[in-house]
Formats: structure tokens, sequence, C-alpha cells
């Protein structure tokens, strides 16, 4: 091996999965290297056949490679030591980073039953192993709680899962289902386009259908309307612990064996498209979908008032039989602590660096959402109130 080891690094930076490896690989190089990267340049400035790629990268003479697991047939040919992501299918005889898919499906169903919703569904992809492995976890909790999930099927060829034909059947099946209703999504690539789907059709976000996606990708959420809440997979952990295995496999020159490193569920961060109560009053849904969309101006008692159908006192009266709180105390304390959250979610990458990077990772957070939202499940709220509860004029 060279004094500096040189890795090639096919990791992808457009999904928020892989710039969580990214900056994983980063931070091992940096405090346990140094490394020297190959990255493929992008198509635009050397548009390579992967086969006349691969003898370009064979002739830079590297030590390692990580890539994405469609690129083994390729890179098996290179003779080096490996680590892939991105695994459909698990493989025996390879170094590959995976996601604690079961976690994450259970993680899912139990922020939606803290919602207090009664009706669930899974939209995922067919073929994907980490989908089903997700759906199974998922389905499989809600069914404890006494419930159960409809999941979409996707069409047995490739053109009826093109996604203007897809979309179509989608709508149609969630149209068909009863309201409200949770949605647990494969991962954000599914959550998004299905989000903007209902907002196309009618379907309202999250008051219909409560959406969550996975991989907590920042662009992909906050690119959604409207925001999209999403399980954080603490990639960045695992990407330190595949660079870690690999400088290993790399300085003895052995022959690498079957090893996972498992990139884990944490939280969900919470964003609008699950910011809500199951709630069976429209008045009193439609009178917190109005104080949620205003969070950031002074609005008042009389301006909630004024948007619904209802007079002050008889309004006040369902939030109370609701809530236990007024229409004030919900203006005051819920709607303004929730909005802070979501626009500073938690991140996916950084909660587990220590000031000394060699110490063992703390336990992953339990709970599904933050503190701060906690006011949001029914199970909580009358605690909440008696602990955080201003003095507000109830009678207003």
């Amino acid at each position: 091996m060279h004094a500096i080891p040189k890795v090639i690094l096919l990791v992808e930076s457009a999904r928020g999965f892989d710039r969580g490896l990214l900056r994983g690989i980063a931070r091992y190089a940096s405090v346990r290297g140094p490394w020297a990267f190959f990255r493929r340049p992008p198509a635009y400035l050397d548009p390579q056949h992967p086969d006349d790629a691969l003898l370009h990268l064979a002739a830079w003479g590297a030590d390692g490679i990580i890539c994405p697991a469609r690129l083994m047939d390729h890179v098996r040919r290179l003779k080096l030591p490996a680590v892939v992501y991105d695994v459909n299918e698990h493989v025996e005889g390879v170094v590959s980073i995976v996601s604690d898919d079961t976690a994450a499906g259970r993680l899912a169903a139990r922020h939606f039953l803290e919602l207090g919703l009664r009706h669930f569904a899974f939209c995922g992809f067919d073929l994907m192993r980490w989908s089903r492995e997700r759906c199974n976890a998922y389905t499989a909790t809600i069914a404890a709680a006494g419930h159960s999930v409809s999941v979409f099927r996707q069409s047995p060829s490739p053109a009826g899962r093109r996604w203007h034909r897809e979309a179509l059947r989608i709508a149609e099946w969630l149209g068909g289902l009863p309201k409200p209703l949770g949605l647990f999504c494969a991962n954000d690539d599914r959550a998004a386009p299905v989000a903007e789907m209902c907002r196309i059709h009618g379907i309202r976000v999250p008051e219909n259908v409560a959406i969550l996606g996975v991989d907590d990708d920042e662009y992909v959420c906050d690119l959604t309307d409207p925001p999209l809440s999403s399980l954080a997979m603490n990639t960045e952990r695992a990407g330190y612990a595949a660079a870690e295995t690999l400088a290993r496999i790399m300085r003895k020159r052995s022959r690498p064996v079957s090893h996972r490193t498992t990139a884990k569920a944490t939280h969900v961060v919470v964003r609008q498209s699950t910011n809500m109560l199951a709630i069976d009053d429209q008045e009193v849904s439609q009178a917190l979908r109005f104080i949620r969309e205003n969070a950031a101006r002074p609005i008042q008692v009389r301006d909630v008032v004024a948007h619904s159908c209802l007079s002050h006192r008889s309004l006040n009266e369902r939030f109370r039989r609701g809530f236990r709180w007024t229409i004030a105390q919900n203006r005051t304390d819920g709607v303004s602590s929730t909005t802070a959250a979501s626009r500073t979610p938690p991140s996916s990458g950084s909660s587990w660096w220590p000031s000394d990077p060699l110490r063992k990772e703390t336990k992953s957070p339990t709970t599904t959402t933050p503190p701060s939202t906690a006011w949001l499940r029914p199970s909580s709220a009358t605690a909440a109130i008696a602990a955080a509860r201003k003095s507000v004029d109830s009678a207003i």
C-alpha cells in the first residue's frame, strides 16, 4: 500500500443519504488519514463508458474503493478492497453499508400512533429490499396497536411504474382510504412526489394525509410543500465506520469477509407534513391550519374566529372539548413552539460526534419528536399543559 492510501470514491452527492456517508468518510480521512481520493469527473467533463472509465481507474493505482453496489460487476475486475452502499439484496463476501430498516419502520409507526391516528398506509418500492423491510416493520408495529395498514402495490411492468402513470394510481388509492391518514413512504425520494401529487389533486397535507419520509434530506424536505417530516438516519457515523473498515482491509491486504455497517434510524425530524392532530371536528381543524400557516404573524384570537364559521364562544368551547385548552392557549404556546422546531430540525449527521473522535457513539434518542413538540401528542397533552402552560386569560 502507498504511504498515503489512494481510495476511489464513487459516492454521489445528490441524495441526503449519500452526502451523510461522504461527511463520515471525510471525517475519518481527516482524523486518521491522510487519504488521497479519486472522484469520477462529472459527465459533461468526461463522458466515458463504464468499461473505459474502469481502465482509467485501474491506471490510477488505487488501494481501495467505495462505490454503490450497482457497480460491483465492474469494480470486482479491479481486485481491490471495496466497500459498497445502496445495497438492494444482501451479498455475501462483501463489505456493505446498510440502513436499519426495521427500526425505521417501527419509529414511523410510533410517530403516527402518537399523533392519535387510526388509519395508516405505506407507499414504497416493491422491488427494493430495504423498502419491503421498512414496510414489514411498520405494518407489524401498527398491527400490534390493533390497526391495519393499506399498502400500495406497484405495477409489475416497468412502464406501469413510470411516475406519470403511477401518480394517478396513487391518487385513486389515497382517495379511497379513510381519513385522516398516516402515510409512511419508503424514503424522501418517494414521499416528496407523493406530497406534490396530493397538492395537485386537492388532498390536504397534513389534515387529510400526514406524510413521513426517510433520510431527512433537507433539500428534498424543504422544497416540498408543505415541508416534509422525515426519519433521520445516522449515515455520517456509518460512513466513518465504513472508512475505518476499509482502512483495516487495506493495511492487512487480506481478503474481505462479509461485513455490514449499519446506518441507524435515530429520530423523526418533524416538519409541517405531520404537524397535526387527528381530530374529527372540521372547524377546529380549519382553525388549527390557519394558526399554523400564520404562526410568524402577530395574529389574535379574533383573527382565528373570523376565519371560521362559528362564534367566538362556540369555537372556544370546541377547542376545550378537543384539547382541554382554549384558542388563545393554543395560539401562544402550541403552534409557536412547533414552528420553531420545524425551522431548526436536528441534524442527522452531527449529533453523534464527540470532541474525541475515537470515543464510542452515545445511545440514540428514543423519542420520535423533539421535546418542543410534545403538545402535539394527544396522550401527553394534559401533562404538557400542566408543565409548560403560561398564564393566559382563558376567558378571552
